[in-house]
């Protein structure tokens, strides 16, 4: 998708990126990355949807881009994702 930017990667994903789902849908922002990159482990981002946040795992994490995240799942499949554990 060329409008996100260049392809990049989790290390250099910043809090406020969009998100679109695999159906073209803005689903949020990105509000955190759940990774430990010091053993380069990637593990999924946390999407600010505005009605919450949601946990995506890594699996459904298609590509990063500099302006953008878009994932393998549509959008339904991200409003029924569970939200972090506090």
């Amino acid at each position: 998708m060329s409008e996100l930017g260049a392809p990049s990667s989790y290390l250099l994903l910043k809090p406020g990126v969009p998100v679109l789902s695999s159906d073209g849908v803005r689903v949020g922002t990105v509000s955190g990355v759940l990774a430990a990159p010091d053993i380069d482990i990637f593990d999924g981002i946390v999407v600010d949807t505005g009605d919450g946040e949601r946990m995506v795992v890594g699996a459904h994490v298609k590509e990063i881009f500099d302006h953008g995240v878009e994932l393998s799942i549509d959008a339904a499949a991200v409003a029924a994702l569970p939200g972090p554990k506090k």
